[in-house]
């Protein structure tokens, strides 16, 4: 069995506890000379194992059907259904293209990664701001730690109990009560929680750490066209002609050094057109769900008082909100980063060659900055299915959005409890 391994653009093989989080849940890229036998075998296993995300969204659902006009209990339990639901998309999706999560992957650390031997400054400010999408995995475990915890306890006060809790609100079609039962129950819903959370984590990371050193590629070029004519100038230190052919050469050398550039930002450009194409399915997912998810765990945590057995609904209303946070500021860094390539190239000092060269060279440096300026108009972003662009705003608009629902669970709660009263 042989799966793919990224090389960057000095050949070198790159480790990472990324790939084995996908790695885990059998969707990370088969290496491209792997056999059909192999390739066939772990696409089998990565069904089996969403089958597992089917069985789990199903029990959920026999829960909702069987509470049906219990608000409180069927919020809880939509808590998990609507990450199953989106676990089981984003799987189907990282199944089906797992060729081309392959290419973009290999694109990304071969033209875009930036190692610590090429730039350590660069790198290790890449990775301190990556803190923050590090940060966000962890509350995600800890919301799956103190899913465990909450159960544990239950279960340590009155092991012999018929009435158990299990990690999720769920309905089975057998007495998951009894000892073995309840125990096998308790590790599979337990194995499927954290499958669920390496997934969303590794995905998540993705997100960042590709928009993060896309970034910083652009960073990287809007500092070269502020150095360009100083840059330019330097290298006509060793000649010595006259004034006029210094000038023409000059120009020559600028020119030169703007294309090399504009070569960068285009391949920049490109990459980010294929991860678009490829993202474009789970961030609209991850935006959709997240709604109703803020919106149904916050209901629960309000209706709860913050114990041990409701700190998963703290830790795990944190993660979410981390998440809007972590893929809507990347995303509007990088958006502003590739719209300031504009500017920069509108500010490199070009009118300097105007006053030496003749007519017909100034109308061609002004027909190429010209054009660089336009073509950089183009907004770069990432999107959810055309739908929604990536930035701050989007997820902005996405968290009033859920507290609007979030509203409108506690007046169905009102209206509810009303009548169960007047009974």
């Amino acid at each position: 069995m042989k799966f793919f391994i990224p090389i960057t653009a000095k050949g070198e093989q790159l480790k990472s506890a990324l790939f084995w989080l996908f790695k885990l849940s059998w969707v990370w890229p088969m290496d491209p000379d792997s056999s059909g036998y192999w390739t066939l075998v772990v696409n089998c296993l990565a069904l089996l194992f969403l089958s597992c995300f089917f069985g789990t969204v199903y029990a959920e659902f026999l829960f909702i059907t069987e509470h049906e006009g219990d608000i409180a209990k069927i919020a809880e339990c939509l808590c998990t259904t609507f990450v199953g639901t989106q676990l089981i998309i984003r799987i189907l999706h990282l199944i089906v293209r797992r060729n081309q999560m392959r290419d973009v992957l290999q694109k990304f650390y071969r033209e875009i990664y930036l190692h610590n031997t090429e730039d350590e400054k660069r790198h290790n400010d890449c990775e301190s701001n990556l803190r923050l999408v590090y940060f966000m995995s962890i509350t995600f475990f800890l919301t799956l730690f103190f899913m465990y915890l909450s159960v544990a306890i239950v279960v340590a006060r009155d092991p012999t109990s018929r009435s158990k809790p299990y990690l999720y609100q769920m309905q089975f079609s057998y007495d998951s009560q009894l000892p073995w039962n309840y125990a096998f129950t308790t590790l599979y819903t337990g194995w499927v929680g954290i499958s669920t959370v390496t997934i969303i984590s590794a995905e998540d990371c993705l997100i960042g750490i590709t928009l993060r050193y896309c970034e910083m590629r652009y960073t990287m070029l809007h500092e070269d066209l502020e150095k360009l004519y100083e840059t330019s100038l330097k290298s006509l230190v060793t000649k010595k002609p006259t004034l006029y052919h210094q000038t023409n050469d000059l120009y020559k050398i600028f020119n030169q050094k703007l294309k090399v550039i504009i070569g960068k930002q285009q391949g920049i450009d490109r990459f980010f057109e294929d991860l678009k194409s490829f993202l474009s399915i789970p961030i609209f997912f991850v935006v959709t769900f997240g709604v109703f998810l803020l919106c149904t765990v916050a209901f629960q945590l309000q209706k709860n008082d913050l114990s041990v057995e409701t700190l998963k609904y703290f830790f795990w209303l944190v993660s979410q909100c981390l998440e809007f946070l972590v893929i809507g500021f990347f995303g509007q860094r990088c958006t502003d980063a590739a719209a300031k390539m504009a500017d920069s190239y509108y500010m490199c000092n070009w009118e300097s060659l105007l006053i030496h060269n003749d007519s017909k060279t100034n109308a061609k440096l002004i027909r190429d900055i010209t054009f660089a300026i336009y073509r950089s108009q183009k907004s770069v972003h990432l999107n959810g299915m055309n739908f929604m662009i990536l930035s701050l705003d989007s997820i902005g608009s996405a968290m009033s959005s859920s507290v609007s629902y979030f509203m409108f669970l506690n007046t169905m709660e009102d209206i509810s409890n009303k009548k169960n009263a007047n009974k």
